[in-house]
């Protein structure tokens, strides 16, 4: 007993917390103290996504798969304020790192996907009121979305991407223009041109005889008159 009551207060110290922002009506989560791990998955499954991991729980009361989230979303915070459920071990996911509010403008937040973000604000509210305004225009009430603590180092994400809205891409997918493969082809038979005629002018001067060269002739003729 005395084991089972240290190990609870250890998961509540040590333990990640998750505050469920939004779900629609046809899902229903069981997480609490469930596995940081279980609860990823439960949101993967919950958009209709393939689990990578398998638990010995059930982490739904209530889950219809004719009826699953249009997406899902997860805010990583540095602590959670107001009211939350306890979750068992930290919360390590793959994630995008966002500066400003603004920043989920730029964001895809696609339909059947779970998109993971992260910041290091305290006062998180402004992020919370922009993405559920993005999930809301997008999916109505069909959204599941999730706001979780978790360390923000760089020792607690698999994997940080910064989110640099402002830059432009270093590969740009914009359609070339129309002249491109004109303009190429031009380019490759100059190039083509230019290599075959000096391989020519090599061969041609590495087998000429002394007798064809002009230079000579015009030395020798020069020599005769002198003479």
């Amino acid at each position: 007993m005395w084991k089972l009551v240290f190990a609870s207060l250890v998961s509540c110290a040590f333990g990640a917390e998750v505050s469920i922002q939004h779900k629609p009506e046809s899902v229903d989560f069981n997480i609490v103290n469930a596995p940081a791990d279980a609860a990823l998955e439960a949101l993967r499954i919950s958009v209709g996504l393939e689990p990578q991991l398998a638990f010995d729980m059930n982490v739904f009361n209530n889950f219809n798969p004719f009826k699953k989230a249009s997406a899902a979303v997860v805010l990583i915070v540095p602590e959670i304020k107001g009211s939350s459920l306890p979750l068992s071990g930290q919360f390590i996911a793959p994630s995008t790192e966002i500066t400003y509010p603004e920043d989920v403008i730029g964001m895809p937040l696609a339909q059947k996907s779970l998109t993971i973000l992260q910041t290091t604000s305290d006062d998180y509210s402004a992020f919370v009121q922009k993405i559920s305004e993005s999930l809301k225009a997008k999916y109505g009430d069909n959204f599941v979305f999730f706001v979780v603590s978790g360390k923000t180092d760089a020792n607690s994400v698999a994997d940080r991407q910064m989110l640099q809205v402002e830059k432009d891409p270093l590969i740009s997918w914009e359609p070339r223009n129309e002249n491109f493969s004109i303009i190429l082809a031009i380019i490759g038979l100059f190039i083509l041109f230019a290599v075959f005629g000096i391989v020519a002018f090599s061969f041609m001067t590495a087998n000429i005889g002394p007798g064809d060269n002009i230079a000579y002739k015009l030395g020798a003729a020069q020599s005769k008159k002198t003479q």
